[in-house]
């Protein structure tokens, strides 16, 4: 694993992956995934161990997206050192990602925060149909995102009623890393209305440390 202690050598890219409208494939917004390069290797932003470090990657890649003027929703990972309160800042088309690993009580708690700063949420990593739904909210997130690991691998007929409910308390779903024509199906065939991933292309855009 390499571990990043400094900036020496340090490239910071924001990746956005396109996210679109799985029926007519019309752009519907972004999903922002940071990229570093340190020396020749690439490496992961938990791989920095620098605190101030991680807070001017994260605020570098948030002003690179700003800086790219893009319409359509910019969907982000929850910041680990920029605080939630100057993400409006960056844009009023943010939706946060919360990751569903993260605990009931943490979740709201988050999206408290978030929906005071008039900003969207997504409940990230979606991947259990055995889970108590009716403790999630559906209704409380913007968003559910299905993680790929999940739909690809869960029973059809009961990955549609999951869908169906999370659209029922008005959520819209989207299907994550969507790389092969077989998982655009999947996505189709049980209702999904959004889905990201390389079959849909991406853009890369230089942050300045």
């Amino acid at each position: 694993m390499l571990y990043i202690e400094d900036d020496k050598n340090l490239k910071v890219y924001a990746v956005l992956e396109n996210v679109v409208e799985i029926e007519t494939g019309n752009l519907y917004g972004y999903r922002l995934v940071s990229r570093i390069i340190y020396g020749n290797e690439e490496g992961s932003f938990a791989e920095i161990a620098n605190r101030e470090l991680k807070m001017r990657i994260e605020m570098a890649v948030l002003e690179a997206v700003r800086s790219a003027n893009k319409s359509g929703v910019i969907f982000v990972n929850l910041p680990v050192s920029v605080n939630i309160e100057s993400l409006p800042l960056y844009g009023k088309n943010v939706v946060v990602n919360l990751p569903m690993g993260m605990g009931l009580k943490n979740l709201y708690i988050y999206r408290s925060r978030i929906k005071r700063c008039g900003l969207g949420t997504a409940l990230d990593d979606f991947t259990t149909i055995g889970y108590e739904l009716k403790e999630i909210m559906f209704g409380a997130f913007d968003y559910v995102f299905f993680s790929d690991g999940f739909y690809t691998n869960a029973n059809k007929k009961d990955l549609k009623k999951a869908v169906e409910l999370i659209k029922y308390y008005g959520s819209k779903v989207c299907f994550k890393k969507i790389d092969t024509t077989s998982k655009l199906e999947m996505a189709r065939s049980v209702g999904a209305q959004l889905g990201h991933g390389f079959l849909f292309g991406y853009e890369q855009i230089k942050a300045q440390l």
